[in-house]
């Protein structure tokens, strides 16, 4: 059995859409081979109680997006043995 831990945040649309892929991944194996375990991870834990108004929090939040997607892209570029050198410098 291989142990899987998942960070998630439950109000996460990005996350929701990841979990579903893994749960229609493991639909189509016969035996499944993962300990799967969730774990409570909040993305954004300087959001106000009262929440905040979406198109404000979308435009402030896009720098960090902008920041996270480079670094995946980097980050899956270095486990697949991948050159993304031009990219990676703009």
């Amino acid at each position: 059995m291989v142990r899987l831990d998942i960070y998630s945040d439950p109000i996460c649309p990005w996350c929701y859409i990841g979990k579903t892929h893994l749960d229609r991944a493991l639909e189509g194996l016969t035996e499944n081979p993962f300990e799967i375990n969730w774990h409570p991870y909040q993305l954004n834990p300087e959001m106000p109680q009262t929440g905040m108004d979406r198109k404000e929090y979308l435009e402030k939040s896009l720098v960090v997006r902008r920041v996270l997607l480079q670094h995946m892209v980097r980050s899956l570029s270095i486990q697949k043995n991948l050159i993304l050198t031009q990219i990676l410098t703009r």
